[in-house]
């Protein structure tokens, strides 16, 4: 994958993040059984602040280097 579709999914996956934290999405996790006596949307939140980390560094890693331009060599050279 080229550096710009990195940075286009990574700005998605951002974007999905801070929809999928809105309060009308959390209660769709809302049930009064818990799972091993901890609360559905305490799991939900902390399971989607796990995936984005995640998330987050499998993009850090997929992205390539930056390669300085030509004005930055041209200020080095000086």
């Amino acid at each position: 994958m080229t550096r710009r579709k990195i940075v286009g999914a990574s700005l998605f996956f951002t974007l999905f993040g801070a929809i999928a934290i809105f309060p009308p999405v959390i209660w769709l996790f809302q049930a009064d059984s818990p799972v091993f006596g901890v609360p559905l949307e305490v799991l939900y939140i902390f399971g989607l602040w796990i995936a984005l980390v995640i998330g987050a560094l499998r993009f850090a890693t997929m992205l390539p280097p930056d390669e300085p331009s030509a004005l930055e060599n041209w200020d080095k050279d000086q």
